[in-house]
């Protein structure tokens, strides 16, 4: 009884009638999620671009190979170009590019563990985006399994979830040790009888999770002047219209099974 109602609170929290719950319902009815976390849940995009360039200078030296001082800019470019590779092959490419040094991987794995106690506390009490949280409760009341797919280390991700008391929605935490693609692959195969529904604020996301059996909606929570993704595909920009265009891609089937079983009726008279 508590779950329902908490269901039903939660129905309102989103302006959902019965007929539009019943629709997000039927939606997730034969799905997993693959939710991205950064730009998507908590507002944590930001977070690296504006410590990398302190930590750089703290942690591997002030100047740069040519006897300059380390800039934010420099870094950020060699981190934002990566596209989702993971940390310690981007410290590899900055040692390489801006100290003129070489290290390893497991080095690189090293300086990645220390950036992220560096900038841990202010990572993890980023806000979260409004209603994120009721979004993915309601998914969870409702046994939707729901993955994080990101690019981010997984004790990162598990910091946020838990500070933000969401973590128990989750059935895991997809992270930086494989490539996106790759854990596409693998919950692919671990559940073959669901088709994947993903939401993210980046190509990254929708490049690794395209597939012809995958629903994709864009994100946009933070205005962005210029559209990052194809023409096709749908965005929100508050996690009502998420709900809304959820809602509106169920009824649209719905609509199209109703007049194919008319067709088909019409034929048998």
């Amino acid at each position: 009884m508590k779950q329902t109602s908490r269901i039903k609170e939660l129905q309102k929290v989103f302006n959902m009638t019965d007929a539009d719950f019943e629709s997000f319902k039927n939606f997730f009815s034969d799905k997993i999620i693959l939710a991205d976390h950064d730009g998507s849940i908590c507002d944590t995009n930001q977070v690296k671009d504006e410590l990398l360039g302190e930590f750089c200078r703290s942690q591997l030296g002030n100047f740069d190979k040519n006897g300059k001082v380390v800039q934010d800019a420099t870094v950020n470019a060699i981190h934002r170009g990566a596209h989702g590779l993971p940390m310690n092959m981007i410290f590899v490419d900055i040692v390489k590019t801006v100290y003129g040094r070489e290290i390893s991987l497991e080095k690189g794995q090293e300086i990645t563990e220390n950036l992220n106690n560096y900038i841990r506390p202010n990572y993890m009490n980023r806000k979260m985006y409004d209603k994120a949280g009721e979004y993915h409760e309601l998914l969870h009341l409702l046994g939707v399994k729901q993955y994080i797919l990101t690019g981010m280390e997984n004790d990162m991700i598990e910091a946020s979830l838990k500070n933000h008391k969401i973590e128990t929605y989750f059935d895991g935490i997809l992270g930086s040790q494989k490539k996106k693609t790759e854990w596409v692959e693998d919950i692919t195969v671990q559940y073959p009888d669901k088709k994947i529904f993903a939401t993210g604020d980046a190509m990254s996301e929708y490049k690794a999770t395209k597939k012809p059996t995958t629903t994709f909606i864009g994100l946009d929570f933070e205005d962005r002047k210029v559209r990052i993704f194809p023409e096709e595909v749908a965005v929100a920009t508050t996690y009502d219209s998420l709900v809304a265009k959820i809602i509106m891609l169920e009824k649209r089937k719905e609509n199209k099974n109703a007049l194919s079983l008319e067709n088909i009726t019409q034929n048998q008279r």
